[in-house]
Parts: C-alpha cells; sequence; structure tokens
C-alpha cells in the first residue's frame, strides 16, 4: 500500500494533497487504478471518458477525480456483499426477527420486493400496544443565500461538474474562510421561525473527520454553542409539541458518483446511498462543497412515521414561509435523518419509565411518504426481534424505495469522536439584540398563524385553512383574491360567505385541474389571477352566471390571460338567463310531455319537483337562474290550469 501510495502522489504531484487526504481516511480500502502507461498525464481514467463526463479536466484540477476505489467496510450487506452472502453473516436472531415481522403483520416470509409490502395501520397498532416508540429527527436544509458559506461561489445550480469551485470550498493549503453574514441572518430567522433561543454569542468549531467528499477533512460546524436551541413546532394535526433541541450553521460536503462495473459510465444510483454500494472507481463532484446548511435537531417527542412526516411537512411549510429554504426534498436541500427506537410499554399501557430503547438512525428518506413507511417499518422489524429474544443494534440503516425495507448500511458501537475544537480562522459572532429583533420583526406571517386566522377571521374549516396555507403560492393568491372582493363597507357575513367561495374554488376545481396539467405545479404558474377568479366568484353571486358555466370557462381562464370575464361570458353567450317568461315557457313544455309526473306530484309526491327542474335546466343548456327556476317549477305545478296552453 505504501508503494502504490507514493507512486500515486509522485505521479501527479498536483493531486498530492487530495490523494493524501483519501488515503488517510481509514474507513476505505484503497487501490489506485492506472489505466494507461504514461506517467506524465491523469493516468486513472481514459481521456475519452474525460470528455465523456465532464467530471475530469487532466493536469489541471485538483478536486476532478478520485483515483481509487471507494468499498466501504460496514457490517453484512445485501449491497455490498449479495444477498447470499449477507444472509450467511446476518445474526441468527435478526434472520428469526424476519419471520417474525412476517406473522406480526399476518404475511408470509417471502423473497424478493413482492415478499416486502407496505406494513398496514392494524399492524402498527398492534405493536404499539405492546411497544411505545420514540421518534426522533434531524433536518439538514440548505439556506437559500446567493453564495456559498465561507467562499464567493455561487450555490446556483452548475452548468457541469466542478464549475462552481476555488480553492476553499476545495480545500487547498493557505487559504482561509471568509463568513457570508447572510447565512446568520437565515440561521437566525429560522430560529425565531421555531421559537428558540437566539444565542446572541456563538462561534464556529471544527468537526474532524476523514471522508472522500470533505476536502479539507474537517466541517466547519458548530459544536457547544449553536446558533438557536430550545425552541418547538407544533404539529398541525394533532397539536403535539415537537421540541426543537438546537439548530446550527455548518457546510455541505462534495457529492460522489460511483461506477458499478469498469466499462460503466460513473453515477449515481437513484434512492441509494452513494456509498452502499461496490464501486470500480469514483468521481467527486464539490459544486456542492462549502454550500451553507442549517442542522435542525428534535427531541424524541414523535411516536409513529405519521408525526414524523407530518413535522417534516409543517417544518417545510415554515421554512419556505420564512424564505430561509426553498426545501425541495427532491434537489437535496431539505434532508431528513430520523432516529427510531422502541421499548416495552408500562403494565398499565403507558410509557413506562425504562431507557428509551437501542437507537437506530434512518437514511435515504427522500419523500415524506417514504419517512412514514420506513419509521413505521423499523418499528415493526425492532418489534419482531424483540419478540423473538433478539437485541436491538445502534446501527445505521438505509430505506430501499423499491423494496420498501431498511437495510444495514454501517454498525454504530459508540459515539463518534469527531474531536471538536473552535475553528481558528473565523473569530466569534457576536449579535445585538437590535439586530435580532430586526429580523423578527421581518418574519411574515407563519402558517400556524395563517391557519388560525382563516378558521378564527374567514369561517374555514380546518381542513380548508390547511390546504390553502401548504404552500405560500397558494395561500398568497386566496388572499390577494379575497382583498379583491372585501369591497369597502361590505357586511362582515358577506365576506366570510365570499371566502368560503373563494377556498372551495382554489381547494376544488382550480386544484384538480392543477393536477391534470404537469407543467403547472401552483396555481401561480397558470393564467388565473385573483382579480380574474374574485370578479368569477361576483358574477355568479350577482346571477350573471351560474356555477355550472363558471366552471366551464375556468379551464380557459386557467390556460388563457382574460382581462374581463363578463365580457368573455357575454361574447360567448353564456349569461345566465334570468327571464320568468322565458323560464315558464320551459317549464310547461316539460309539464305537457310529462302529464302522469305532473298528476303524482299533485297528488303528494313533491319530490317530483326535482325532476322538473333537471328537465327544464337540461333545456336551458344550464343558463337558467337555479333559484328562479326551482321557485317557478313549485308555482307551475301546484296549479291546476298550468299544463293548458
Amino acid at each position: 500500500m505504501g508503494i502504490a501510495r507514493r507512486a500515486a502522489c509522485n505521479a501527479q504531484p498536483q493531486c498530492a494533497p487530495f490523494i493524501r487526504n483519501a488515503f488517510r481516511y481509514t474507513g476505505f480500502a484503497l487501490q489506485t487504478e492506472h489505466r494507461t502507461t504514461n506517467a506524465s498525464q491523469m493516468d486513472w481514467i481514459s481521456a475519452a471518458r474525460h470528455r465523456r463526463t465532464g467530471f475530469v479536466q487532466p493536469c489541471r484540477a485538483l478536486w476532478s477525480f478520485v483515483g481509487y476505489r471507494a468499498l466501504l467496510k460496514v457490517c453484512p450487506n445485501e449491497n455490498v456483499l449479495g444477498p447470499a452472502a449477507a444472509a450467511a453473516a446476518r445474526p441468527h436472531s435478526e434472520r428469526a426477527a424476519a419471520s417474525l415481522l412476517a406473522s406480526a403483520t399476518g404475511q408470509r416470509p417471502k423473497s424478493g420486493a413482492a415478499g416486502r409490502r407496505r406494513k398496514g395501520a392494524e399492524a402498527i397498532d398492534r405493536v404499539l400496544e405492546r411497544y411505545a416508540a420514540t421518534v426522533g429527527v434531524e433536518v439538514h436544509v440548505q439556506l437559500a443565500t446567493r453564495t456559498k458559506a465561507y467562499c464567493g461561489c455561487s450555490c446556483e445550480q452548475a452548468p457541469g461538474p466542478n464549475t462552481h469551485i476555488c480553492p476553499v470550498c476545495t480545500g487547498q493549503p493557505g487559504t482561509l474562510p471568509a463568513l457570508n453574514q447572510n447565512v446568520v441572518e437565515l440561521a437566525v430567522k429560522a430560529g425565531l421561525a421555531l421559537h428558540c433561543r437566539i444565542a446572541l454569542r456563538t462561534k464556529f468549531d471544527r468537526k474532524n473527520y476523514f471522508y472522500a467528499d470533505t476536502p479539507k477533512n474537517y466541517q466547519i460546524s458548530q459544536y457547544d454553542m449553536p446558533i438557536a436551541e430550545n425552541g418547538y413546532l407544533d404539529l398541525p394535526s394533532s397539536g403535539k409539541r415537537v421540541h426543537i433541541r438546537r439548530a446550527h450553521m455548518e457546510e455541505d460536503s462534495a457529492k460522489m458518483f460511483h461506477s458499478q462495473t469498469a466499462e460503466e459510465e460513473p453515477d449515481e444510483i437513484p434512492g441509494q446511498d452513494p456509498g452502499a454500494h461496490e464501486a470500480k472507481y469514483s468521481l467527486i463532484d464539490h459544486n456542492r462543497a462549502g454550500v451553507p446548511l442549517l442542522e435542525i435537531v428534535t427531541g424524541p417527542d414523535m411516536e409513529s412515521g405519521a408525526e414524523a412526516a407530518a413535522f417534516g411537512e409543517e417544518l417545510q411549510r415554515v421554512l419556505r414561509y420564512a424564505a430561509i429554504s426553498d426545501c425541495n426534498m427532491q434537489d437535496g436541500s431539505l434532508r431528513v435523518d430520523v432516529n427510531v427506537s422502541i421499548r416495552p410499554r408500562g403494565l398499565s399501557g403507558v410509557r413506562s419509565d425504562d431507557a428509551l430503547g437501542t437507537k437506530v438512525e434512518l437514511k435515504n428518506l427522500n419523500s415524506f411518504n417514504a419517512i412514514e413507511r420506513a419509521v413505521d417499518y423499523e418499528i415493526l422489524r425492532q418489534a419482531a426481534m424483540l419478540d423473538g429474544n433478539g437485541t436491538v443494534r445502534q446501527e445505521t440503516r438505509l430505506w430501499d424505495e423499491r423494496e420498501q425495507a431498511t437495510k444495514v448500511l454501517r454498525i454504530k458501537e459508540g459515539a463518534s469522536d469527531y474531536r471538536y475544537f473552535p475553528e481558528p480562522d473565523i473569530p466569534p459572532i457576536l449579535l445585538e439584540q437590535a439586530q435580532v429583533d430586526a429580523w423578527k420583526a421581518s418574519l411574515p406571517e407563519l402558517p400556524a398563524e395563517k391557519r388560525l386566522r382563516y378558521t378564527s377571521a374567514l369561517g374555514l374549516t380546518p381542513y380548508d385553512a390547511g390546504v390553502l396555507t401548504a404552500e405560500p403560492a397558494t395561500a398568497f393568491f386566496f388572499e390577494d383574491t379575497v382583498g379583491h372582493l372585501a369591497v369597502e363597507g361590505l357586511d362582515p357575513r358577506m365576506l366570510i360567505d365570499r371566502a368560503k367561495a373563494a377556498a372551495n374554488w382554489i381547494t376544488g376545481d382550480i386544484a384538480a385541474l392543477i393536477k391534470q396539467k404537469p407543467q403547472a405545479r401552483s396555481i401561480q404558474e397558470t393564467a388565473l389571477t385573483p382579480s380574474v377568479l374574485a370578479e368569477l366568484i361576483l358574477l355568479i353571486e350577482d346571477g350573471t352566471i351560474s356555477g355550472k358555466i363558471a366552471k366551464e370557462i375556468l379551464p380557459e381562464l386557467m390556460e388563457e390571460p382574460c382581462s374581463s370575464v363578463r365580457d368573455l361570458v357575454e361574447k360567448q353567450g353564456k349569461t345566465q338567463i334570468r327571464s320568468e317568461s322565458v323560464i315558464a315557457d320551459l317549464i310547461r313544455q316539460v309539464m305537457r310531455e310529462h302529464p302522469e309526473n305532473v298528476q303524482a306530484y299533485r297528488q303528494g309526491k313533491t319530490k317530483l319537483a326535482g325532476f322538473f327542474v333537471g328537465q327544464v335546466m337540461k333545456r336551458g343548456d344550464g343558463r337558467l337562474d337555479p333559484a328562479l327556476t326551482q321557485r317557478l317549477v313549485t308555482e307551475l305545478l301546484s296549479r291546476d290550469d298550468s299544463g293548458e296552453s
């Protein structure tokens, strides 16, 4: 190994610091991979592959390529060893737990994805009658800054690998970090939005660990003096309060891409941890290195996958409203790791006073749905092991979306020793209370406050309030619409009725049409404007159009800009007919065609009035005033001479 190390460093003196960093990481088995015999070239990969991938520019970038095989040494793992070897190495208690898990859920043990279906709520309920589950969450949020945490490189989407980089974010010797003040501002605002206590004096620390995607061999983070702590977030569905232990600033690492075969292009396997499978060689993209993150750690206050998912959704809403982050899980702006443990309940069926149980960390959770399913699966898995007299190990597991199961990534035998010490290149941060107060005053109304106002002041149902506040764009659209409906001197009760109508349109027909159009992810991405929706509601209110006509023209209003809904319906001849003589003539025609129903109505079968209303509305192509039609039908059916010409 020593010869190979020296050869690699001597052949490529520019890459020596990076290769030394790679060799220092003790969790890797490293092998240099010489693909040509010319030591003057970058000989780990062919020039043709350089051009195709864009990752490597020969003899230029220190950070472009990892010239070794990265095989993570983990516990028995199907991803690395293969199913047969992993099964042989897995302890007997865990193999027995697989059968017990199937028994607990009423399923027979099967092999493959078909045998790992999502476990139902009934199985979870049965397990939670005997065990108390404890769930805590660690969330990494990418802060919405234009540049990185400690340098001026852009945080925007890069056109290619290793383009938004510099000597600072790639950890070159002699470089010094310069703190981005927007990182501190967004971190403080996030803490305030989560009702945390803000530290007026804080500092950064070095978290030392050797991993191939950490170019400096340490991460600039915060250890004993986080920027925010002791906060809370209430779950909207149950009202349960989840405590926020701390929120601290740190930087992101680079992104690794692994090949699966010698001929295959390096790539990341979707839905799988990059280090969890065998790789022939690896490439690193440092565009993400140094991007500012906020890590948020909760207390062990949740008890199910549903609560963990609800916490993640509400946290996402809060941070989006406060403009802290876009929190797009698919882009990695919001990453959620969950810690799960269970313990037997006391004899009374409530939580016992024993320890919380052995904690298992779950990773690779790419959606809130995955969070719920992974936590529920892990609760069932741990319960099956304990029922079989097995032992739950402290470990990190990955959620396999395809097989709907968690798999071992690595064993944790104890707390990691990161050898924290104060960051010597960034001085302590001193905040003025006046500055913190100013940042707090700049925060907008947050989702919980909006929901309360919508239900108390506007009379909306909790469900409608929740749907309207799920996305900031939807809430802003609703409030702008209500603003156009709230004319001066309007009776408050009338405003409530109009607000309910706007809510029904947005959460009902408009939401359904948006789902049918993949290109429009929110109401603001359609042609519909708050003023147009308000005009539509007012035209229904004053009887110019019916609700049926409004639904017919809604798709057109969402597709094409409209300056006046009234002009549109008048041009198309869709205004509502409110002439009593016209409606009465149509009613008499229907009565002449159905004399037996007229007679039955007069003999007491008054429910037949609905039949006549429907027939008349059909003849009027949906343009008749429904209330006026209902009244005239009742009047004419009640008169003996109504059927005469």
